[in-house]
């Protein structure tokens, strides 16, 4: 660890090359644009502290409007006059400045360790407040020597080469000026500006690794390096450079072998199987970090924006992805991998499933006659009327392939492989042998039926096996049922005792289409 600036001298010397500095970076990042709205994170330590300083500081040149924010994570009993604090120099600096409370509280959340959940929701927050103020920009008071820390936690916990890149300058909306900046010259700011950070007690502790790099390894390491900061940050920089190149070619072969479903990511087995082993490895990390996040990215609760934050500091460890290595090379269709953050790996027919699976529970309604309804736990809706005719109307329909307004050709007309969901389509039965009311459910344990053209009654789950149906969907594919049991289920065919015959003279139209595509 650097020998903190002792004589006057130093301090002086240190503390007022900081602006300029801070300039440099910013300029040569092109981090917060001339006339920018920027939020500045303030903890009321001394990084932060000298970034806020610093920043109002410059203000003049850049034109910029500033806020300072500060975020009382609930854990200390201090934290709300480090708020008043931190809201008080900002008013002293000419800064509009804010102070918020998380709501809740953050041990009863899970998945993660409290650290890990208290950056979550900070930068949760600290995003929802940038929108209120309307900032273009968080500013974080990250310096050189949390980059060199961060690098060596990564390296032990056996990060990737993407991890190695650690925290870069822009992530999305979040900038960090102070990134070229020591942790020494913070401090020397903060004394001849007459700033007065407060003291986190906790980072006193040896409870987390940071603060155990930090007060154990880091003093080693310089005494056998002086420059080991600029080293690591070195290293960091280089990995940045190298994996931006990386992350174009893994994002390129995401997109060619898969697609978003269902809440998560699909893609095609036979194609992943195709490419080199190292890409295999980022792209299967991309795709979690990718399903992770509903597959539509935006998560800035990280050190780095999305998707690459949890691709660096990710909870899918190596272990996780060799072992869905493992699966997808056997090749077992049904087989499943549990995954952290709440993610499922499945193996389906032609390709491989990687999200959330949807938790569902027994539902049964009237569904409305004629008229239509969204399928509860889908991206569905189900339109059921009454036809007048006779078979030889429906085999007229069948014949001149009509279609419900927007229905795609059937699926077996794909040349690649296409993940599994309930076809949009028309299929009629015979009303008359309808027995009573209709009901729209989900399976049951036990259900039995028999399907149109099938030899005998089944069960439902038999059936479900037998045609491929991905395990995500079988307790969500919508069900209808009369008095006697069930006539009718996405995916499968109608019941054979309500098929349309000579002697039918009136058909229930059951018309299956999506809401929007998953």
């Amino acid at each position: 660890m650097p020998r903190p600036a002792g004589s006057a001298l130093e301090v002086n010397v240190l503390g007022s090359s900081l602006p300029a500095k801070v300039e440099a970076t910013i300029r040569r990042h092109g981090l917060l644009p001339q006339g920018s709205s920027v939020l500045i994170a303030c903890s009321g330590g001394p990084d932060s502290m000298a970034l806020l300083g610093v920043l109002a500081a410059l203000r003049p040149q850049f034109s910029w409007t500033l806020t300072a924010a500060y975020i009382d994570h609930g854990l200390r009993p201090e934290a709300a006059a480090e708020g008043e604090h931190v809201r008080q120099t900002a008013a002293e600096l000419g800064v509009a400045a804010v102070a918020r409370r998380l709501p809740g509280d953050l041990h009863s959340l899970k998945g993660d360790s409290l650290q890990a959940l208290a950056r979550r929701e900070r930068y949760k927050m600290l995003l929802a407040i940038a929108g209120e103020c309307g900032a273009e920009f968080i500013a974080t008071g990250h310096t050189a020597d949390d980059q060199a820390e961060t690098v060596l936690m990564r390296i032990l916990r056996g990060t990737g080469f993407q991890g190695l890149g650690a925290i870069k300058y822009i992530n999305g909306p979040i900038r960090r000026p102070l990134l070229d900046a020591r942790r020494e010259e913070t401090e020397a700011y903060c004394r001849i500006s007459r700033l007065s950070p407060v003291l986190d007690k906790s980072n006193l502790k040896d409870d987390y690794l940071r603060n155990r790099l930090r007060h154990r390894l880091m003093p080693m390491l310089a005494e056998i390096n002086t420059n080991y900061v600029t080293a690591l940050c070195r290293l960091a920089e280089t990995a940045q450079v190298e994996n931006a190149w990386l992350e174009q070619l893994t994002m390129d072969a995401a997109g060619r072998i898969g697609m978003r479903e269902d809440g998560g990511w699909w893609c095609r087995s036979r194609d992943f199987a195709a490419l080199p082993t190292a890409l295999k490895r980022r792209v299967l990390r991309w795709l979690i970090a990718a399903a992770g996040d509903g597959g539509d990215g935006g998560d800035a609760c990280n050190d780095d924006w999305w998707p690459w934050a949890r691709m660096g500091e990710s909870e899918s460890t190596y272990e996780h992805i060799v072992k869905l290595e493992e699966l997808l090379s056997a090749g077992r269709t049904g087989a499943a991998l549990h995954l952290p953050g709440g993610l499922t790996a499945c193996l389906e027919k032609g390709g491989f499933w990687i999200g959330r699976t949807t938790t569902t529970e027994y539902y049964e309604v009237t569904p409305p006659l004629p008229g239509e309804m969204a399928i509860p736990y889908t991206l569905f809706t189900l339109s059921l009327k009454l036809v007048e005719g006779t078979q030889d109307a429906l085999s007229e329909i069948q014949r001149s392939g009509r279609r419900p307004p927007g229905q795609p050709g059937s699926r077996l007309e794909e040349h690649e492989p296409v993940p599994w969901r309930p076809e949009e389509k028309c299929e009629y039965l015979d009303w008359e042998a309808i027995a009573g009311l209709i009901k729209l459910r989900n399976r049951r344990p036990g259900d039995c039926y028999q399907p149109m053209g099938m030899s005998g009654r089944k069960k439902v789950q038999d059936i479900l096996v037998d045609l491929g149906i991905p395990r995500r969907w079988r307790d969500r594919l919508p069900v209808l049922a009369d008095d006697d049991g069930i006539i009718w289920m996405a995916g499968v065919r109608g019941a054979e005792r309500v098929k349309v015959t000579p002697a039918t003279r009136v058909m229930l139209e059951i018309r299956l289409q999506v809401l929007h595509k998953p």
